[in-house]
């Protein structure tokens, strides 16, 4: 959702975008997230320290979403309420 409808030129549209976040993640059906890692760690160490944990709606994601994807570079994790697994 971020990186293709949100605007990032105009920050009034974007603070009203980050505005909405939450309502969008605990409404969505699967949150998928390209993350830009390189390690074959579990999740919360391969998140650690990378350009996606920086964003400012990262912990509305990952607490909101009721099931997630997160693709790295080395791995993919799927995490929901009763599972997580990763590939």
């Amino acid at each position: 959702v971020d990186s293709l409808c949100i605007v990032h030129d105009d920050n009034d549209l974007l603070q009203n975008a980050i505005k909405s976040m939450g309502e969008i993640y605990r409404n969505s059906i699967l949150t998928i997230a390209v993350v830009s890692a390189s390690a074959a760690f579990p999740l919360h160490l391969d998140l650690k320290g990378s350009k996606y944990e920086s964003r400012a709606w990262i912990y509305q994601e990952r607490l909101l979403s009721t099931r997630a994807l997160y693709i790295t570079k080395s791995m993919a994790y799927y995490h929901c309420s009763k599972h997580e697994w990763s590939e």
